[in-house]
């Protein structure tokens, strides 16, 4: 398969599957909640200001940490593990939705 042809299945899957959009978002999120979490502890900034280079440092490691993770060997297990999770506990309640995907 192209890569185009991939590209684009995947874009057809998120846009036809709201569960799996979910999924998605969820883990792409959460890429940026740890990352930031990890350069705060590493750089002494707990409980203090992020300034705007901080911000773009945190979301470069995130977009890195993300993708390293997609291409693993078994990342969508990961992604529909999440999808099954918010369909099974969240159903379409978009506050439940929002909860878990911060």
């Amino acid at each position: 398969m192209e890569t185009f042809d991939a590209v684009e299945q995947l874009c057809k899957a998120l846009r036809q599957d709201k569960g799996y959009w979910y999924g998605w978002q969820a883990n792409i999120a959460m890429a940026y909640i740890d990352n930031e979490h990890w350069y705060r502890k590493k750089n002494n900034k707990v409980g203090k200001y992020l300034s705007r280079a901080d911000k773009h440092a945190i979301a470069n490691e995130a977009a890195d940490y993300f993708l390293k993770q997609i291409t693993k060997q078994e990342p969508l297990k990961r992604i529909i593990l999440t999808e099954k999770f918010i369909i099974k506990n969240c159903g379409e309640n978009k506050e439940c939705i929002d909860f878990i995907t911060l």
